[in-house]
């Protein structure tokens, strides 16, 4: 797949900055925001939305792979199909995996 740090990963406060790790038996480090660098309210949704990263690639990859819920004709403006590009153009993005549809 990727080869990032498996999930789940979580955020601490440790010395005023927020640290994001591997959760479970081997604690890897993933990650720092200090408060050099954004104010304590920023830092910590960062510190979250970088905590959430493989949940949410695995998410995007289960959307692209499931059978499509709904039929969309062509040049309607489907937003099904907008949203499973959005997805797939994400995966790639965290994978470098080619932008293929599977």
């Amino acid at each position: 797949m990727s080869g990032h740090t498996p999930g789940p990963w979580t955020v601490g406060d440790v010395d005023n900055s927020i640290y994001v790790w591997q959760d479970g038996g081997k604690e890897s480090f993933i990650s720092e925001v200090s408060p050099e660098d954004v104010n304590e309210q920023e830092m910590v949704a960062n510190a979250r939305l970088i905590a959430a990263a493989p949940d949410l690639l695995a998410a995007l990859i289960a959307y692209r792979d499931a059978k499509p819920q709904c039929e969309c004709s062509s040049g309607s403006g489907c937003k099904m199909s907008a949203a499973r590009d959005l997805a797939i153009a994400a995966i790639a993005k965290a994978t470098h995996e080619p932008r293929e549809v599977k």
